[in-house]
């Protein structure tokens, strides 16, 4: 896979490991992790603030086309099923699950570009994803802070 290699030849695959062990894990929002839907929109507003509201797109149809020329502004359009948060995840662990994701280097950062989607034709795309690698691992860090909120609080 692209991606693997990428981080390979960055020297950053030790690094990605907690976090891809976190983006691809079934449960991460689980309600079984104590994730309803207050946890959930909490999630989505400090990623969303995180992120920058100009630079998130959330398009009802399931057919996103968008065409960018690389920056170093972030740039999220995706189609929502429920908490965007949780579905930025998903189109984060489907795109590096089905082979849709790779590093690029930008000046002196490290992007990720991501594609996701609807199957495995490829013929109706879901979401595109450019962001600084930095920034992947700032969601990680608000995730574990209201995960560790809920074991806390036990809600």
């Amino acid at each position: 896979m692209q991606l693997f290699q990428e981080l390979l030849d960055n020297n950053q695959l030790e690094s990605w490991v907690p976090l891809l062990d976190w983006l691809l894990s079934n449960d991460r929002c689980s309600k079984q992790r104590g994730w309803g839907q207050k946890k959930k929109r909490d999630f989505t507003t400090q990623i969303q603030t995180l992120i920058g509201s100009d630079n998130w797109q959330i398009q009802a149809a399931k057919n996103v086309v968008w065409e960018f020329e690389e920056s170093d502004n972030v740039h999220i359009v995706m189609n929502n099923a429920g908490s965007a948060g949780e579905s930025l995840l998903r189109h984060i662990r489907n795109g590096i699950a089905h082979g849709m994701a790779r590093i690029v280097q930008r000046n002196n950062d490290l992007y990720l570009d991501l594609k996701d989607y609807h199957n495995e034709s490829c013929n109706t795309q879901t979401a595109h994803v450019w962001m600084p690698i930095g920034l992947l691992f700032d969601i990680h860090s608000v995730y574990k802070a209201i995960e560790a909120k809920n074991n806390h609080d036990g809600t």
